[in-house]
């Protein structure tokens, strides 16, 4: 498979997990020539261990696809997700990707990274709504890239199959932290309350400051 030859590269922290979706959104910012910064969000006694597993293949197939050497960072989330479930209920999906996005961030301060890639495609999951992918996308501190918006699945596995990074990411483990019934339509003023009751800034402080770089 062809190197990316980039002409005038940028640099941007993927949110990549042990899913489908989001080495597939990292690998089409790679083609269009921005230097990807793989960030993989590890979700501790809330998820299946294999994900770590699973997402750091997906990454080496990435590197593999870079002209540069590609550095990638783990930071501990199981942390803000212990704060995050009893203070939320239903908004507990939107409050972590909004806690995700600040991590995303502050860690892209550090490496020099100008905006944030996920693997969000609209309507895929509670989330993923219109007005909660907005609600999500005002947590960013910087631009937040999501290529994978408008496509369906069939698509977003085709791309992983031809890269080569649809066979590691197979089943994938659930969130323990996905309540019963999320929210589709959240509010902003409910979810900044809900975040009112938990130290946002340090909990994203503490994770940054204790992130490690992925061996691969």
């Amino acid at each position: 498979m062809p190197k990316f030859m980039p002409k005038n590269r940028m640099k941007a922290i993927a949110l990549v997990s042990g899913g489908i979706d989001s080495p597939v959104a990292a690998y089409l910012m790679m083609r269009k020539g921005v230097e990807v910064i793989p960030l993989y969000m590890k979700l501790g006694e809330f998820s299946d261990a294999g994900n770590f597993e699973r997402a750091k293949k997906a990454i080496s197939k990435l590197a593999e696809l870079a002209d540069y050497e590609m550095r990638a960072y783990s930071i501990e989330h199981s942390p803000a997700l212990a704060k995050i479930v009893p203070n939320s209920g239903n908004l507990a999906c939107i409050l972590c990707k909004r806690m995700m996005v600040r991590c995303a961030g502050g860690l892209a301060k550090e490496v020099g990274a100008e905006a944030i890639i996920t693997g969000e495609f609209l309507g895929s999951k509670a989330s993923q709504t219109g007005q909660n992918l907005r609600i999500i996308w005002t947590a960013s501190p910087i631009p937040l890239l999501r290529p994978l918006v408008g496509m369906n699945k069939d698509e977003i596995e085709k791309i992983a199959k031809k890269i080569g990074t649809f066979e590691s990411n197979q089943g994938m483990g659930c969130c323990n932290a996905v309540p019963n019934k999320p929210s589709t339509r959240a509010k902003i003023k409910e979810v900044e309350e809900a975040e009112n009751r938990m130290d946002v800034k340090n909990l994203v402080m503490e994770a940054v400051k204790n992130a490690r770089e992925i061996k691969f």
